[in-house]
């Protein structure tokens, strides 16, 4: 697992972020113009039920030019803006996911358009009645905030919201939260960022967040860490296929192979295209065990070459 408006001397700006961040964002259609039409036309042939493909493919524009502005992306997130405001739950939530594909648009200079944007998104957070679309936009605020504008206000608001939600939504806590220091690195982290991060290590996240706090595990009390991997090493985990990797690939919790090497071979038709072993660190008996969990997969599977592509090692 992606990232304000000049009304006063460059030397105002931050003030004029966290300003413009807590108000409520005017209706879309008034601010934003549809600046691409074949991202509309896209948008509403997926809303259709048309593969998404093409939408999501068109709108993902990654180069953001050190001293200027993407102004393709600029024209695709500003089109996307707008969108929002249509009444189809559908092109919401399209366009929403869009804006977070877009933000290289918003990068380098601050612009009206990224003003605008960040305001939309606060009020979206603020406002959004939809769980899934509030947690979308709370996904797509934290990219701003984190990579494009961090404003303190901002980086704030978003962090009470992820300490508010730890217990009923910890998905929605691990999109919002902004941590005080680079992903991969805990031991920079305050005593209470590291307990939050265990905690949703503990939450059993879902794939596209669980990320969060699997950056920061290396980092943090292995035995706390260790603990919490065995918990998740379970046929039902939602985070199983992270754990047996974190396990078994990035090596740790070496007291955990047996147990992650008994859940990768019982899950291997769930878990082999996305899982990683490390074979060097395995005992041949634990060799064995994945090696023979391969074969049969192998011979029931309905598509031998994918299986090829993705246990090749272990099928030898």
């Amino acid at each position: 697992m992606r990232e304000l408006v000049i009304l006063v001397l460059a030397a105002c700006q931050s003030t004029q972020v966290s300003l413009v961040a807590n108000q409520a964002a005017p209706p879309a259609s008034s601010i934003y113009a549809i600046k691409d039409h074949k991202v509309i036309e896209l948008m509403r042939a997926a809303a259709r039920g048309s593969d998404d493909g093409a939408f999501t493919e068109y709108t993902i524009d990654e180069y953001a030019p050190e001293d200027g502005v993407n102004q393709t992306a600029a024209d695709k997130l500003e089109t996307c803006a707008h969108a929002l405001s249509d009444q189809d739950p559908a092109i919401h939530k399209l366009a929403l996911q869009c804006m977070s594909r877009e933000t290289t648009g918003i990068t380098g200079p601050a612009t009206p358009l990224r003003a605008h944007v960040i305001s939309t998104l606060v009020d979206l957070v603020d406002h959004e009645t939809s769980s899934e679309m509030r947690r979308e936009a709370t996904f797509v605020l934290a990219l701003v905030a984190q990579d494009i504008a961090r404003d303190p206000k901002l980086v704030a608001k978003l962090n009470t919201i992820a300490r508010g939600a730890l217990q009923s939504d910890p998905e929605l806590a691990a999109l919002a939260w902004i941590p005080s220091a680079h992903a991969g690195d805990a031991t920079e982290l305050p005593a209470e960022e590291k307990a939050f991060a265990l905690a949703l290590l503990a939450a059993d996240l879902e794939p596209h967040v669980y990320d969060v706090p699997f950056d920061f595990a290396p980092t943090l009390d292995q035995k706390q860490v260790c603990a919490t991997v065995a918990g998740l090493l379970r046929p039902d985990a939602r985070s199983l296929e992270r754990a047996v990797t974190y396990v078994l690939h990035d090596n740790h919790c070496p007291a955990l192979r047996d147990a992650a090497v008994d859940m990768f071979a019982a899950k291997l038709d769930d878990l082999f295209q996305t899982s990683n072993v490390d074979l060097k660190i395995l005992t041949p008996a634990q060799h064995e065990k994945l090696h023979d969990a391969a074969v049969a997969l192998r011979a029931r599977t309905k598509d031998p070459q994918t299986a090829d592509l993705y246990l090749g090692e272990l099928l030898h």
